[in-house]
């Protein structure tokens, strides 16, 4: 039995970790040319403003689930406490609130560029992709979370900058405003930001 055992591990482990790879690789090389597109765009002197955000937009949109970012945002017993009309809502106003906020601050990153270092498997259906933003100052680490669908597409769940959860901060900030505020009142807090 042990031989046998041993020869189906020696056959499929090869395959095993190809697959593994192939994600790993698929991620990375499909994040390199982004992030290089996503250069080009920034710093074409022919964009103006509102060209950059809309070439940016339909660059990268398409990555991000933006609903399982709005689920994650919420604290566990907050999500419980909210009638589904609300959930509905607050994951409509949380997708616009994230791309105006970020693509509101884009011109920022003018100047700077970045370079995609490494992807990594973190289990099954978790890869996380790491990159640097490069200035004159310095480097920040970026890791984009990747996360398989039923539809074995890959999402972004998450971003980490600098070491800092964007959706750990948001679920901070939701959970500290709610603990003095309604959940409606973060809903026109959200409108108005967006």
């Amino acid at each position: 039995m042990k031989i046998v055992f041993s020869f189906l591990f020696t056959i499929f482990l090869p395959i095993y970790l190809n697959a593994q790879s192939a994600d790993e690789k698929l991620l990375f090389d499909k994040m390199a040319v982004i992030s290089n597109n996503f250069y080009e765009i920034l710093n074409d002197d022919k964009n103006n403003a509102q060209m950059r955000r809309d070439k940016i937009i339909k660059e990268v949109i398409h990555l991000f689930d933006f609903k399982l970012m709005a689920r994650l945002s919420l604290d566990k017993n907050i999500r419980h406490s909210i009638s589904k009309e609300q959930y509905k809502e607050f994951t409509d106003v949380f997708e616009d609130y994230i791309k105006d906020f970020y693509l509101d601050r884009i011109d920022l990153l003018k100047g700077t560029s970045s370079n995609v270092k490494e992807s990594t498997k973190n289990n099954k259906n978790r890869i996380f992709v790491k990159a640097t933003v490069d200035s004159d100052t310095g480097s920040t680490l970026i890791v984009y979370k990747f996360y398989k669908n039923k539809e074995n597409k890959w999402f972004i769940y998450d971003l980490e900058i600098a070491n800092v959860s964007i959706l750990q901060s948001y679920r901070a900030q939701f959970s500290s405003y709610l603990s003095e505020h309604s959940f409606d009142e973060l809903l026109i807090k959200l409108k108005k930001q967006a």
